[in-house]
C-alpha cells in the first residue's frame, strides 16, 4: 500500500566497534554478505514487536545499511559507524513513541555481526503529534532503577539539532526536566551551543541552525537509555513549542 507523505524519514545511526568472525569477514571480502543484508533483522525485529504500527503501515521500514564497502578488504573490527536505518512514518502520532523499538532493532541487526560496543547513536525524529506522556516516560526511566544503586553513576551527553529554536527553549526545558521524575536519571546541565553542525545529505537538517546540549548521569550506558535521553531530549524541546524535524546524538561521555 502507498501512502502520500509530507513527514522526513525516522533516521537511526549507531557507532561504535564491532568484531567480527573469520567467515564474515571472508563474507563481506567476497561480496556474499552486502550492507543491504543489516534490513532482514532491522524489518523482521520491527514487525514481530510492534505489528500494529508496521503491519497496518502506519511505519515502513524503508532502508538499512551496514557501514562496510561492499567486497573490500577489511579488519577483523569495524569501527565508527556501525550501520544506518531508515523508516518511513505515516501516521504523526506514532513517530517519537517508535524511537526505543528503532534504537533497539537497529542494534539487533549490528549484533548479528558479531559482538559489539556502541559509542553512540543519532536519531532523526520527524513532527510528532504525540509524545509519551508522564505514565509512559515513568515506564521508560524505571528500567534502570534495579541495578542504579549497585552501579557507579556514568554521564551522557546529548545533543539536539533543530531549525530553529524557541528563544526561552533553555529556560522552558529546564523547567520541563524540573517537572518531570527521572529517578534515577538526572540532568545535570542544559544549554545552547554556539557550535555548528552540518550533518551529510541523508538528514533532513542538512545545516542545523540550532544546537542545545545537555549532560545527564545514568546507572548504565546502553541502548536502551541513549534512546530513552533521545526521548526526554524532543519532549523537553516539544514542551517549548519548538516543532518541526529534530536530530537527536546521545553518546557516552
Amino acid at each position: 500500500m502507498h501512502h502520500m507523505n509530507d513527514l522526513d524519514p525516522l533516521i537511526v545511526s549507531l557507532t561504535g566497534s564491532v568484531t567480527l568472525s573469520a567467515p564474515i569477514v571472508s563474507a563481506i571480502e567476497s561480496g556474499e554478505l552486502e550492507p543491504e543484508g543489516a534490513f532482514a533483522r532491522f524489518s523482521g525485529t520491527c514487525h514481530a514487536l510492534a505489528p500494529q504500527w508496521f503491519d497496518s503501515n502506519q511505519l515502513q521500514a524503508h532502508e538499512a545499511f551496514w557501514c562496510f564497502d561492499d567486497g573490500a578488504q577489511i579488519d577483523q573490527t569495524i569501527s565508527g559507524e556501525l550501520a544506518w536505518f531508515q523508516t518511513g512514518v505515516y501516521t504523526s502520532s506514532v513517530a517519537l513513541q517508535s524511537v526505543p523499538l528503532l534504537v533497539h532493532a537497529a542494534g539487533e541487526a549490528v549484533q548479528q555481526l558479531g559482538t559489539s560496543s556502541f559509542d553512540s547513536i543519532r536519531v532523526q525524529v520527524p513532527h510528532a503529534r504525540c509524545g509519551f506522556g508522564e505514565k509512559a516516560i515513568q515506564q521508560l526511566v524505571d528500567q534502570f532503577s534495579a541495578l542504579a544503586n549497585v552501579r557507579s553513576a556514568v554521564e551522557v551527553h546529548a545533543q539536539l539539532m533543530c531549525r530553529r529554536h524557541h528563544k526561552r527553549w533553555t529556560s522552558e526545558a529546564t523547567a520541563w526536566f524540573d517537572n518531570t521524575y527521572l529517578v534515577p536519571l538526572a540532568l545535570q546541565n542544559l544549554e545552547m551551543a554556539q557550535d555548528r553542525v552540518n550533518p551529510d545529505n541523508r538528514w533532513a537538517l542538512r545545516q542545523a541552525q540550532s544546537l542545545c546540549t545537555a549532560v545527564f548521569s545514568a546507572p548504565e550506558w546502553s541502548l536502551s537509555l541513549a534512546s530513552t535521553i533521545a526521548v526526554l531530549m524532543v519532549e523537553a524541546t516539544r514542551a517549548t513549542c519548538t516543532n518541526g524535524t529534530l536530530i537527536v546524538e546521545v553518546k557516552r561521555g
